[in-house]
Formats: C-alpha cells, structure tokens, sequence
C-alpha cells in the first residue's frame, strides 16, 4: 500500500501542476493580447520551442496553409 506521505506528496506535485498550468495560460492571454495575436498560436508556438519542435510546427504551417488555399 502506498504511505501517508508518498500520498501527500503526489497531491501537492499535483496541486503544483495545476497552479503552473494556471499561471501559464494566464501569461498567454495577457502576452497574447499585449501582442494581438491569438492565443492558440502564441501557446503552440511556446510549447514547440519548450519540447523542440519547431520543425513540425513549421510542417503544420505548411500543411494547414495549402488547406486554406484549397478552401479559399
């Protein structure tokens, strides 16, 4: 069975986890708006740079912009 205390600890990474989570969304709405830009795209944009990304970020835009050529 897991101890008391391995518990707590769990709760409060999680607590943490969320509080993070909070605080970042927070910052991208308000950068976001400082900037006018969306929100969507400064917060992908972010987390490709964090986990390294940026080559399939840049494949997305790539893709996504041949779409909206199609629809257009």
């Amino acid at each position: 069975m897991i101890d008391k205390a391995t518990i707590d600890e769990l709760v409060t990474l999680r607590a943490d986890a969320r509080l993070s989570a909070e605080n970042f969304s927070e910052a991208i709405k308000a950068q976001a708006e400082k900037h006018e830009i969306t929100k969507g795209a400064l917060r992908r944009y972010i987390c490709a740079l964090e986990k390294d990304a940026i080559e399939s970020l840049s494949s997305e835009q790539s893709d996504l912009e041949s779409l909206l050529e199609k629809a257009a």
